[in-house]
C-alpha cells in the first residue's frame, strides 16, 4: 500500500466551493469602501496561515503491500497488461472450506484483480473483487486496504455515501490511513459538506506536520470559503449602528473638504450659537462641523433634521443644492450604518435635486459597481468625469471601483490622477503603493508613500503605511522609525503597537512582543488586530481555546469584510485542530514556529 495517499486529491484549488460567492462579492466590495485606507493592512491572517512551515514536497514510501496504484481519481488509470475477461467467480456453495494459508492468497488474488479491474475502468467488477474478498474475513490491514480501495470504485461512480461508508471502515480499522482520509475528505465535499471535509484534510495535514502540501492547499481553499460565509452571515446580521469613531474617521479620510458642498470653518458651538433649529441651510453646516470635529453621532442626527427642515422650506436652486449636500452626507452616513439599500436611494434622491451634483454622481457610481452593477457605475463614473473632471475624489473612487474588476493599471493612472490635482487626503498614496508593490516595484511604492509623509507630515496614518510597506519588505530599522514617529502623533492608536509587537516577535524576542498587543489593548480596547495577534501565539503555542477566544474578540470588534473573513478563518481552523487532536490522540500538534504573517 503506498503510504502517500494525498496524491489522489481531485479537488481543484482554485476558486472556492462556497454557495453564497454572489453576496459575498457584493458586501466585500461595500465593506471596501468603508476602510479603504485599511487594504494595506497585514494584521490578520489565518491561524492555519500561522502555524504552517515553510512547503517542501512530502516523501513518497512505498511499503510491500500495494493497494490500487492510482494516483488520482481523475487521472486515467493505466491499464493492466493482465486481461481481463470476466468477473472473479463466487465458490461453489458446496466447496470445502479453505485452509487459512489458502484463504490468505485468495484475498490477495481478488485483490490484485480488483485492482486489474480498476486500472481497466471496469469499477462494478473491481467492486465485486474487493467486496469478495471482504466477505473472506481478510487481517485487519488487508481489510482496511480493501475498504479504501472500495471507496475508490464507489468515488468514481459518484456513490458518495458509500464512499463515506467504506472510509469510515477504513479510519475504524487503521487510523493512519491517509487515502481513506483524503477520499473521505472528497466525497464531504462532493455532498456540500466542507466543515467535514475540513476537519479530515487537517488530519491529514496533522498526521504529516503540516507538511503535505495537497492537504494544506485544501484546507487554505475550505477555510477561505468557509470563513467568507461565516463573514457574509455576520454582515448581514450586524446590527445597524455606526462603527467606532476611528473607522468612520478613516472613511471621511476618502472625500476632500468640499465633498458635501463649501468647507465649513466654523466652529459647531458657533454655529449653534446662531441656530434656533428651523434654518434647514445652517443645520448642514452644523452637521458638517460636527463631523470635522469628530462628533459623528451628532452629526448624523443633526444632518436628518436638516434634511427634513429644508423639505419644508421652498426649495429655490441654493436650497436646492444644500439639500443634495445634505443627502450625501446623510447617505455616507447609512453606508456606514450597513444600510446599503437604503443609502443608494438616498443618492438617488440627491441627484434629483441638483443634476450637476459630480460628488452625488461619484458616490452613486461607486455604490452601484461595489454592489455589482458595474456597468451602471462605470457610466456614472464617466459621466461625473465629464461634469468635473479636474476632481480628484472621483478620480480615486473610479481606481478603486477599477481595483475591484481587476483592472490595475487603469487604476495606476486614475490614482496618479488624483494626487497630481491635489488630493486632500492620503488614501490615492497609500492605493497607489499597494498597487506598485502587487507589481513587484518595491521601491516605487515606499517613494510614493514617503512623498504621501511629506505632504501630510500631521498624518499618523502616513507614517503608519509607510511603516507597514518597510515591514513588508524586510526593513525593519526604517519600519521602526517610521511607527514611532507615527505614535507621536497619535499615541492612542493600537495597530502602531500591534506593528512594533510583530517585529519585536520576528526578532526573537515573543514575550516584548505579547506585551506590545497587550499595550495596544490598552489604548485601544476593542483593537481587533491586537486580539487576532494575540490568536496567533496562542495558536503557535498550541493553546487552541486561548486562541479561538481571541479569535472571537477580534470578530466582535471589526466590521470591514477582508478582516472578517480572515478571523472567522481562523477561529474555524483553531476549533477544527483543536478537536482533531481531542478526537485522535494520536496525532501530535503542529511543531511551533513563532514567526507571524
Amino acid at each position: 500500500e503506498q503510504t502517500d495517499l494525498m496524491s489522489d486529491t481531485t479537488t481543484s484549488t482554485k476558486g472556492f466551493v462556497s454557495n453564497v460567492k454572489g453576496v459575498w462579492d457584493d458586501l466585500e466590495d461595500w465593506q471596501k469602501g468603508l476602510v479603504a485606507a485599511a487594504a494595506v493592512l497585514v494584521v490578520g491572517t489565518t491561524a492555519w496561515l500561522a502555524i504552517k512551515p515553510s512547503s517542501s514536497s512530502s516523501e513518497k514510501k512505498k511499503t510491500a503491500e500495494k493497494d490500487n496504484n492510482t494516483n488520482n481519481a481523475t487521472e486515467t488509470p493505466k491499464p493492466s497488461t493482465t486481461t481481463i475477461t470476466s468477473k472473479p467467480a463466487n465458490p461453489a456453495n458446496n466447496s470445502p472450506v479453505p485452509s487459512p494459508e489458502e484463504q490468505k492468497k485468495k484475498i490477495i488474488s481478488l485483490k490484485k484483480i480488483g485492482n486489474d479491474f480498476y486500472r481497466a475502468k471496469k469499477y462494478d467488477e473491481a467492486r465485486d473483487a474487493y467486496t469478495e474478498a471482504l466477505n473472506m474475513s481478510p487481517s485487519t490491514q488487508e481489510a482496511a486496504i480493501l475498504f479504501c480501495n472500495r471507496a475508490a470504485c464507489h468515488l468514481f461512480q459518484k456513490n458518495y455515501d458509500a464512499v463515506i461508508k467504506d472510509c469510515d471502515e477504513a479510519i475504524n480499522l487503521k487510523k493512519g490511513h491517509k487515502k481513506a482520509w483524503n477520499r473521505r475528505a472528497q466525497a464531504y465535499e462532493a455532498r456540500n459538506k466542507p466543515e467535514l471535509a475540513l476537519r479530515d484534510y487537517t488530519v491529514i495535514a496533522l498526521m504529516a506536520d503540516l507538511k503535505d502540501e495537497k492537504a494544506q492547499a485544501s484546507i487554505e481553499r475550505l477555510l477561505q470559503s468557509l470563513g467568507r460565509n461565516m463573514a457574509v452571515q455576520r454582515i448581514q446580521k450586524m446590527p445597524k449602528v455606526l462603527p467606532s469613531s476611528r473607522d468612520i474617521s478613516n472613511y471621511f479620510d476618502n472625500f476632500g473638504s468640499t465633498s458635501f458642498g463649501p468647507a465649513v470653518t466654523a466652529t459647531s458651538q458657533e454655529l449653534q450659537a446662531k441656530s434656533d433649529g428651523s434654518d434647514g441651510v445652517l443645520l448642514i453646516n452644523l452637521a458638517l462641523a460636527l463631523k470635522n470635529e469628530g462628533k459623528f453621532e451628532e452629526s448624523y442626527e443633526v444632518v436628518k433634521k436638516a434634511v427634513d427642515r429644508i423639505h419644508e422650506m421652498d426649495l429655490n436652486n441654493e436650497r436646492k443644492k444644500a439639500l443634495a449636500n445634505a443627502l450625501n452626507l446623510t447617505a455616507c452616513y447609512q453606508f456606514l450604518c450597513t444600510e446599503y439599500d437604503t443609502a443608494e436611494e438616498t443618492l438617488i434622491e440627491a441627484r434629483r435635486f441638483d443634476r450637476k451634483n459630480a460628488n452625488t454622481l461619484m458616490r452613486l457610481a461607486a455604490v452601484k459597481s461595489e454592489l455589482g452593477k458595474r456597468d451602471d457605475g462605470r457610466k456614472l463614473f464617466e459621466e461625473a468625469l465629464k461634469l468635473n473632471s479636474k476632481n480628484p475624489d472621483i478620480h480615486f473612487h473610479y481606481a478603486q471601483a477599477q481595483v475591484a474588476v481587476g483592472a490595475g493599471l487603469l487604476a495606476m493612472g486614475s490614482l496618479q490622477a488624483a494626487i497630481d490635482l491635489g488630493c486632500e487626503t492620503y488614501n490615492p498614496y497609500v492605493n497607489l503603493s499597494i498597487v506598485h508593490l502587487q507589481q513587484g516595484n518595491v521601491n516605487a511604492a515606499i517613494a510614493t508613500m514617503k512623498d504621501a509623509c511629506k505632504k501630510f507630515p500631521k498624518s499618523s496614518n502616513t507614517h503608519m503605511y509607510l511603516g507597514e510597506f518597510y515591514l513588508q519588505v524586510g526593513h525593519n530599522m526604517d519600519a521602526y522609525a517610521s511607527f514611532e514617529e507615527a505614535l507621536k502623533l497619535d499615541p492612542s492608536n493600537g495597530t502602531l503597537y500591534v506593528h512594533i509587537g510583530v517585529l519585536k516577535i520576528q526578532e526573537g524576542d515573543l514575550n516584548k512582543g505579547v506585551e506590545m498587543f497587550n499595550k495596544a489593548l490598552e489604548v485601544e480596547s476593542h483593537c481587533d488586530a491586537a486580539f487576532a495577534r494575540l490568536g496567533q501565539v496562542h495558536v503557535q503555542k498550541g493553546e487552541f481555546d486561548e486562541a479561538v477566544e481571541c479569535y472571537e474578540k477580534a470578530i466582535a470588534n471589526t466590521r470591514a469584510a477582508s478582516e472578517l473573513v480572515q478571523y472567522c478563518s481562523a477561529k474555524l481552523s483553531c476549533e477544527v485542530t483543536r478537536d482533531a487532536l481531542k478526537t485522535y490522540p494520536h496525532l501530535k500538534p503542529p511543531s511551533n514556529d513563532f514567526k507571524l504573517i
